[in-house]
């Protein structure tokens, strides 16, 4: 697509474990998200355990990162509608 051809991932990205596996066996590896302002997501984990990098098109971003050591239940979504 055109976003594919007007970019491309950070070089540090470029070595990918996943190029040694069959095309077939690879976790899809390009996602397009879009939404309105204030729009975001729950606290998650990366499907497939993969990592990721973005680019952000227009707006701004934030992050809440956690260190690796922080206890699950520390990290257990809990809400209500």
């Amino acid at each position: 697509g055109l976003l594919s051809k007007q970019s491309s991932p950070p070089a540090m990205f470029e070595d990918l474990v996943f190029n040694c596996l069959p095309p077939a066996l690879r976790p899809p590896m390009k996602w397009l998200l879009v939404g309105p302002a204030r729009s975001g997501s729950f606290l998650h984990k990366d499907p497939l355990g993969t990592s990721a990098w973005n680019a952000l098109v227009t707006g701004t971003k934030y992050w809440v990162l956690f260190p690796p050591a922080t206890p699950g239940e520390w990290l257990a979504v809990r809400f209500t509608l």
